[in-house]
């Protein structure tokens, strides 16, 4: 792993593009979370859901110096 502070918890390669052309450094830990949603979730609850888990999932592993 590199000295970036930054991880990011999803495999998107979208994300990774993102970030890549403004220029962040990061490391890529997916949070492997099963991303379908739950009964009567709505999308913004959807997509709060998996970021908050998928983080929460890498953040145990990864140092307290790393932003996640």
């Amino acid at each position: 792993m590199s000295s970036s502070r930054i991880v990011l918890a999803s495999a998107s390669p979208r994300r990774s593009e993102l970030l890549s052309r403004v220029g962040i450094e990061f490391d890529v830990i997916p949070g492997n979370i099963p991303e379908e949603p739950l009964d009567g979730e709505t999308p913004h609850d959807h997509v709060i859901r998996l970021a908050f888990q998928k983080a929460s999932a890498v953040a145990g592993g990864v140092g307290c110096d790393r932003w996640v």
